[in-house]
């Protein structure tokens, strides 16, 4: 569960902050055209849905993102942690994970 909510977690952020970027910085808050009395005609977020309907589809997102994160975890901390070994085996050593089974003194028949 801990994976997954890091994982999630780590969305959110890159999300939130990538969607921020896009609006204030590239100005892409109205993709449609701009009219004096009423303003945008086309925005991408559902923030004038009426009543509590943006609210019930942020949490959809974040329903269906969160079950995504859960399926994927362990596929996710395994592709890292064999990036972090190739990328970095003096500190993989130096954290006690071994990247090879230890070698033995003795045959084994």
């Amino acid at each position: 569960m801990t994976r997954a909510l890091t994982i999630f977690l780590l969305g959110v952020i890159v999300v939130v902050t990538f969607g921020a970027f896009a609006r204030d910085v590239l100005g892409l808050s109205c993709v449609g055209p701009v009219l004096p009395a009423w303003g945008c005609l086309s925005e991408p977020l559902p923030d004038t849905l009426p009543g509590n309907m943006g609210i019930l589809w942020y949490g959809f997102l974040a329903a269906v993102g969160f079950a995504i994160c859960y399926v994927v975890r362990d596929v996710v901390y395994l592709v890292g942690q064999g990036v972090g070994r190739r990328l970095f085996p003096h500190l993989a050593k130096a954290a006690g994970v071994e990247s090879e089974p230890p070698r033995r003194g003795y045959r084994i028949r």
